[in-house]
């Protein structure tokens, strides 16, 4: 078999990535064979979880999260922009206060990716403003995987990327609560240290997720 000829334009060297486990797993995942085999001289480590990264000190060279906070001395590309929801088990719901109004949420227990914030708050993001809510139970997780577990197994209401519910939307083992309530998307940004600006291989990464992750929004069933 021929081997691939080696071009000036070839990536080489390392890439380090840290990223959140669910953007690694459902977001960076699906896309990063097309970028391997596109520069396969490129040596490619990502590290997955909510640890700190400190850039600074060399730890990786594109960190991608969905918060800024503590990073305003990076050069952020927001990449993606994952639409949430807040979906139940219908056998939860069919237990629970109907839910009309933002004053109703308060009766019910939620599932929240929000590990890091303290109190028994529950910040529900509206389009245009936050919604705080003190709500008869609160359990807190930074893997909004778990939380969907915990949503399938009835234990409250889970605010959680859409995406990541698909599945039991349509199957019906999860309903959208509150289907019109306008809620902000969570949004990812790719960050590295200004030095990096002009990385080939930085840019180029950055470069394939922006148009990779270029997607219309689906539509899914919702609550009665």
């Amino acid at each position: 078999m021929a081997q691939r000829a080696s071009t000036s334009d070839d990536l080489r060297g390392r890439l380090r990535v840290s990223a959140s486990s669910y953007f690694g797993r459902d977001l960076l995942a699906p896309h990063l064979p097309a970028f391997m085999a596109a520069h396969p001289r490129l040596e490619i480590t990502v590290r997955l979880g909510s640890h700190k990264v400190d850039l600074s000190r060399e730890e990786a060279d594109v960190l991608i999260r969905a918060s800024r906070e503590g990073c305003e001395d990076l050069v952020a590309r927001r990449v993606a922009s994952e639409p949430l929801v807040l979906c139940a088990a219908p056998s939860y719901l069919e237990q629970h206060p109907a839910i009309k109004d933002l004053e109703d949420l308060a009766q019910h227990a939620f599932l929240a990716c929000d590990a890091e914030r303290p109190g028994q708050e529950m910040i529900i993001p509206i389009a245009s403003r936050e919604h705080s809510v003190l709500p008869a139970g609160l359990f807190r997780s930074n893997d909004p995987e778990l939380l969907l577990r915990l949503a399938c197994a009835a234990k409250g209401i889970a605010l959680i990327p859409l995406l990541l519910a698909k599945p039991q939307i349509e199957d019906g083992s999860l309903l959208v609560v509150f289907p019109a309530l306008e809620l902000r998307p969570m949004e990812f940004d790719l960050m590295y240290l200004p030095g990096k600006r002009n990385s080939r291989k930085v840019r180029a990464f950055a470069d394939h997720l922006l148009c990779a992750l270029k997607r219309p929004p689906g539509l899914f069933p919702l609550a009665a």
